[in-house]
């Protein structure tokens, strides 16, 4: 990986967390790129994080609407997660969820086997005073067909609304999450660059956390995009490359 043959410390962070660090750093290995888990941020391990981190509430038992690889990095920071996959909520159904234990927090990320009757067991542990938390807000990813893919976005907006109340996002856009990475790392701001494909997650989370931008036109943005932009809007990147080869070739 080029940053790393000119040893400029290289760390990868991602709002999918689908799967752990300890996953993708594997991913990343098979791809010949030198990574550790201790390299990858997920949303997940930014979530993990926060909830292990939190004093009042103290978060033990989580809900969780998600994936193994959220799970994953729940489980690795101590923490209980409790899930249902029941397809059916009738109203007596739902009548006997109003019965079970209060949990301490409920989590949602990305899941690909989202229903109704998670949405009715969030709403509920949440209703009972559950912590709320998320891995991000993203609405959708672009696929190769042309056609978005439904992101954590609208499970989340589901859950917001069906309680009237928000959650804590940890993942990108979220400027704390850099703030944690270069305290982390032992980085300063002023040497810190974040390259990515999407305005409204890297480009944003880069200038809201107070590091340069470089913005790569190989997924969901396109040069049309930018040209929407005004001079003041805060998606705008420092730089646009059209691929990491052509960034590389700066370097």
């Amino acid at each position: 990986f080029f940053f790393q043959r000119k040893n400029i410390k290289t760390l990868f962070v991602t709002n999918n967390a689908t799967q752990s660090r300890r996953s993708y750093a594997q991913k990343l290995n098979n791809f010949g790129i030198d990574a550790s888990p201790e390299d990858v941020i997920t949303s997940g391990s930014a979530l993990a994080q926060h909830l292990v981190s939190l004093t009042s509430p103290i978060i033990q038992s989580v809900y969780l609407i998600g994936e193994k690889g959220l799970q994953e990095e729940l489980e690795l920071h101590g923490l209980e997660c409790i899930t249902h996959d029941s397809n059916m909520m009738d109203a007596a159904a739902f009548s006997g969820i109003c019965q079970y234990k209060a949990v301490d927090a409920v989590a949602i990320g990305w899941d690909r086997g989202f229903n109704f009757s998670k949405l009715c067991h969030a709403s509920v542990y949440l209703q009972k005073g559950a912590y709320f938390a998320a891995t991000n807000r993203d609405p959708a990813d672009m696929t190769p067909s042309g056609f978005l893919y439904p992101g954590t976005g609208p499970i989340l907006k589901s859950v917001e609304h069906s309680i009237n109340r928000k959650a804590k996002v940890l993942g990108k856009p979220n400027p704390d999450l850099i703030y944690q990475i270069l305290d982390l790392h032992n980085l300063s701001a002023s040497s810190t660059i974040m390259v990515g494909d999407r305005l409204d997650t890297d480009i944003l989370f880069a200038n809201n956390g107070g590091i340069r931008s470089a913005l790569v036109l190989t997924g969901c943005t396109q040069q049309k995009d930018l040209e929407l932009l005004s001079r003041t809007d805060p998606r705008t990147p420092d730089y646009v490359f059209p691929s990491l080869a052509s960034l590389a070739s700066v370097y």
